[in-house]
């Protein structure tokens, strides 16, 4: 399928209004049938993108989320000098011959480990579970999951949240973020995670 990248510029128009240097993370990656729209876009510093996907190649934030525990004991609990990427075997035959093959070749321990570090600005699990959550913050508000006061106004809100049920990336990413479906949570209980999440995502080197 052709790329409209007309449609790639504005969705990422308002994101690099505030992050000018900031590269485009598809949390769904296009070449998965991801698409161009803000709400699968966050703008992220390209030495963290680029550590991202040497950890997970070709996976999606929603395949990344439940084995991050798994990845993190891999990486820092082995004796092994390399090791394959064997949490992102199972999505390799979605990526090009050169990925499959990528993602098949052993890696430096160290090179990884350097990689989570990188990406999430500690060794230790508990940022990089933190960064994901403010992803899917990403993926439910799109534009208004930081730097405006929009979220926290009720009619706002209500509407920003019109359609998550709709897209299943998008209701995933609401549970995963609050817990609940938007029709099981209040707006007061919206405002307090959103707060928290931004909070904890400050002390990660997002951009």
């Amino acid at each position: 399928m052709r790329r409209d990248k007309s449609r790639y510029a504005l969705a990422r128009e308002p994101y690099k209004r505030l992050h000018p240097q900031a590269k485009m993370h598809h949390m769904h990656p296009t070449s998965r049938g991801g698409p161009d729209t803000e709400h699968n876009l966050f703008p992220w510093n390209e030495r963290a993108h680029a550590a991202w996907h040497l950890l997970f190649c070709i996976m999606t934030v929603r395949e990344v989320a439940p084995v991050l525990p798994d990845v993190h004991m891999l990486i820092f609990q082995t004796d092994k000098e390399e090791l394959v990427r064997e949490w992102a075997l199972p999505y390799r035959y979605h990526g090009k011959k050169s990925e499959q093959k990528d993602m098949a070749t052993p890696q430096k321990t160290e090179k990884l480990q350097e990689a989570w570090l990188a990406c999430f600005g500690s060794t230790d699990l508990r940022p990089a579970l933190r960064l994901v959550r403010y992803m899917t913050l990403y993926m439910v508000l799109g534009r208004h999951a930081d730097h405006t006061p929009a979220v926290y106004e009720d009619h706002a809100l209500t509407t920003m949240l019109i359609g998550v049920g709709a897209d299943s990336d998008r209701a995933w990413a609401f549970r995963q973020c609050f817990g609940r479906t938007p029709t099981r949570i209040t707006l007061r209980s919206v405002k307090k995670i959103i707060r928290r999440v931004r909070t904890h995502a400050r002390a990660i080197p997002i951009r």
